[in-house]
């Protein structure tokens, strides 16, 4: 029979060609999302870190004004409110540009990687896209802001 000159004895074995395959492509796969995982924690950290300096450098060049602020009786939310406005507007800044990389690549990098593998599906609605950019310009509006937030707690005495 057929079987047999292939090499399998039984129907259930010419079932299982390939479950070794299968099974080490599900392993590979789960890696590469841990590893995902952790590199969006760790750019989360590094975010997180360079807004905390850039507003611990803005409190510390505009000591004096905040100085001057306070001896006028001006209320903690009106001396915390800049600094607050700036880390939003620099995650918000970062956040649009990676939606614009993310733009380019979708406009003339899928195309080029649809085209050289044209067996494997790269279809993606637009509402998927837009629900992304959401989500990114979204999470760089709070990473931010607790960033400006941990920077003021630490360094900004009001």
């Amino acid at each position: 029979t057929y079987q047999q000159i292939i090499g399998y004895d039984t129907p259930e074995q010419s079932l299982k060609y390939g479950q070794q395959t299968v099974d080490r492509l599900f392993t590979l796969t789960n890696y590469v999302r841990y590893i995902g995982i952790a590199l969006v924690a760790l750019l989360i950290f590094i975010a997180m870190v360079f807004i905390n300096n850039t507003i611990r450098l803005a409190i510390l060049a505009r000591r004096k004004e905040i100085a001057i602020m306070r001896l006028v009786g001006a209320s903690n939310g009106f001396i915390r409110g800049p600094f607050l406005m700036e880390g939003a507007l620099h995650a918000l800044i970062g956040s649009l540009l990676a939606v614009g990389v993310l733009q380019v690549l979708r406009m003339y990098g899928i195309p080029k990687l649809q085209s050289a593998l044209s067996f494997l599906s790269l279809d993606v609605s637009g509402n998927t896209y837009i629900m992304i950019y959401i989500v990114l310009v979204v999470a760089g509006l709070v990473i931010g802001l607790l960033g400006s937030a941990f920077a003021m707690r630490r360094y900004l005495k009001v």
